[in-house]
């Protein structure tokens, strides 16, 4: 990814270029190795990146931070750039399944989702990374608030859903499904969990904004994910 968009879980960061300069689509990709068996250095086409000085970023947010999910969800869906492409009957139906802890329902569900619809990273996975997000961030309520009417722990619920959706879609989206899983999310999704007290509506819709910028629906599809999940009541909120 170059600078202007920013970390994301797989991505390395590079100064802004014009990447038509460097490679095609069928430039070869080759690897340089360390003493150890580490990549250094990437050769695609002619474009060389070396890792020996790169930067280890951090990919999980805070995700125990407190958000207004009024306002959150008050600015999505009055947001010009909110234009979800999932299916909603089937973003219902994981709704209901969590909401009920039906974990064959859950995970039906999600291998419903998976791949399901055009793009680099499919509609369907979009709503599933947003949903692994908000189950994730869930968990900090349970360990607050300990309750004992589910049967799984959370992060076994993460599982569910990735061992049934991964399979079932592209490499690349199958990689973001098992980082979201482990918490891992993009900068934009950084940001939002980072939005302090003071001045918070412009600072959430600033982050936001961002995150429905990314892809062609992508980011409008997790954020729907995400509130739909957290709605739900699972495991539950006191936001």
């Amino acid at each position: 990814m170059t600078s202007d968009i920013g970390p994301n879980p797989l991505a390395v960061v590079l100064p802004r270029l014009h990447f038509p300069d460097f490679i095609t689509i069928d430039s070869p990709v080759t690897f340089t190795p360390s003493l150890r068996s580490s990549p250094l250095r990437v050769a695609v086409g002619k474009l060389v990146i070396d890792l020996t000085t790169a930067v280890v970023w951090q990919p999980v947010p805070a995700w125990h931070n407190r958000l207004d999910l009024e306002l959150i969800g008050t600015i999505v869906s009055n947001h010009p750039d909110f234009r979800p492409a999932v299916p909603l009957d089937l973003a219902g139906q994981m709704q209901q399944a969590l909401r009920s802890y039906d974990q064959g329902r859950i995970a039906e569900t999600a291998g419903q989702l998976a791949g399901l619809g055009p793009g680099l990273t499919p509609a369907g996975d979009d709503f599933l990374v947003g949903v692994l997000y908000a189950v994730i961030r869930n968990r900090y309520s349970v360990i607050r608030y300990p309750i004992t009417d589910y049967r799984l722990p959370i992060t076994d619920y993460c599982s569910l859903i990735t061992t049934a959706a991964v399979p079932r879609t592209t490499t690349l989206s199958a990689n973001l499904l098992a980082a979201a899983g482990r918490g891992e999310a993009s900068e934009a999704w950084h940001e939002l969990l980072a939005v302090q007290t003071s001045g918070v509506f412009d600072a959430y819709y600033s982050a936001i904004s961002r995150i429905l910028r990314t892809g062609h629906s992508s980011g409008s599809d997790a954020l729907l994910g995400f509130l739909m999940a957290l709605k739900s009541g699972f495991p539950f909120s006191r936001e």
